[in-house]
């Protein structure tokens, strides 16, 4: 599991709405007003505005069919080869994170299939009001039966419904950690469910300018540089926010965790830099990944020392991060 892109952008026939306009001009004109003329003037100014209004799909049902997607995104992994599989399912412009940010579709086609089998069932995931922007997360694991090597975690996927092509993968990634169920899923579910609820009555009106977003991410990534991670990070979060790390199943930012020592520099030496940030114009779920720089002993020359990626969501006028996975680009570095 590992990958992410951008949102599609919405496409409006206007020039349909203003040839509707001027035959309901016509039709409503004074000169020559009859009762079935009003009749067919009511009539067509109700059709265009019905014909305006976004076509929505319950939350519940564009989160069952996300959920089903990924199963059958796993299936084909498991009868095919996960070579295929995400080949099949990566959006255009995907992004993975094979240590720093690589194109994901143009990484798979240049590497050889794996001969080992990687399993995954989602057990939680979340959907944007718009219905465009979707979050599922999960656990996986590979098994190699040439050299018995093995491994499991938990994973976090990003993904795009595409008008035609429906559910794409935008990002996915996961973690290598030995805690298999446990707490984790369920704090991680609790928290998509509160952040992101399947209310039939849920709209986008209370959504937030993307703009905003990007404002909140560039504050965030200065106070880093002030004050270090630990000491920044509860100003933008969400309560009960989600964090996955390295060695250690997904769970709740605390106080005590994660403590991310590795990041842990003299003041001013950790700076984060935004690489990108994908939403629609006004949304509740915005995705921005980047990297951690660090400056180097005593040098004034800096070096990508971990990935990241947050989605944020607003809690009132303000974005706040609720899912955060931190990858260090580091061996041998857990998140205790």
């Amino acid at each position: 599991h590992g990958l992410f892109a951008r949102l599609p952008v919405e496409d409006r026939d206007f020039n349909r709405i203003r040839l509707g306009a001027v035959r309901s001009a016509a039709l409503c004109s004074r000169r020559g007003n009859t009762g079935i003329r009003l009749t067919m003037c009511f009539f067509s100014r109700y059709l265009l505005i019905v014909l305006a209004l976004p076509v929505t799909v319950p939350a519940q049902d564009l989160l069952d069919e996300l959920l089903a997607t990924d199963r059958a995104f796993a299936a084909l992994s498991e009868e095919r080869g996960h070579q295929v599989a995400f080949a099949s399912y990566l959006d255009p412009d995907s992004v993975l994170f094979r240590r720093a940010a690589v194109a994901g579709a143009e990484w798979y086609a240049a590497h050889e299939p794996a001969s080992g089998r990687l399993q995954w069932q989602p057990s939680a995931g979340a959907i944007s009001c718009t219905g465009n922007m979707a979050v599922t997360v999960g656990q996986w694991r590979y098994d190699n039966d040439i050299d018995g090597a093995a491994a499991a975690g938990h994973y976090l996927t990003v993904w795009r419904r595409d008008a035609d092509l429906g559910w794409r993968v935008v990002f996915d990634h996961g973690t290598n950690d030995p805690g298999q169920g446990g707490p984790g899923l369920q704090e991680v579910a609790q928290t998509l469910r509160s952040v992101w609820p399947s209310d039939p009555t849920r709209s986008c009106e209370k959504s937030v300018r993307r703009r905003d977003a990007k404002r909140r991410e560039q504050r965030y990534n200065a106070e880093i540089r002030s004050q270090g991670l630990m000491a920044a990070r509860a100003g933008f979060t969400w309560p009960r926010a989600i964090a996955f790390r390295e060695q250690s199943p997904p769970a709740v930012i605390s106080d005590e965790w994660p403590r991310d020592d590795f990041l842990d520099t003299n003041e001013g030496d950790l700076r984060a830099r935004t690489i990108g940030l994908q939403g629609e114009s006004r949304t509740d779920l915005i995705v921005s990944h980047g990297e951690f720089q660090a400056r180097q002993g005593v040098s004034d020359q800096t070096s990508a020392v971990a990935a990241y990626l947050r989605i944020w969501a607003p809690q009132g006028e303000e974005w706040r991060v609720a899912v955060e996975m931190l990858l260090p680009l580091l061996e041998e570095v857990t998140a205790d």
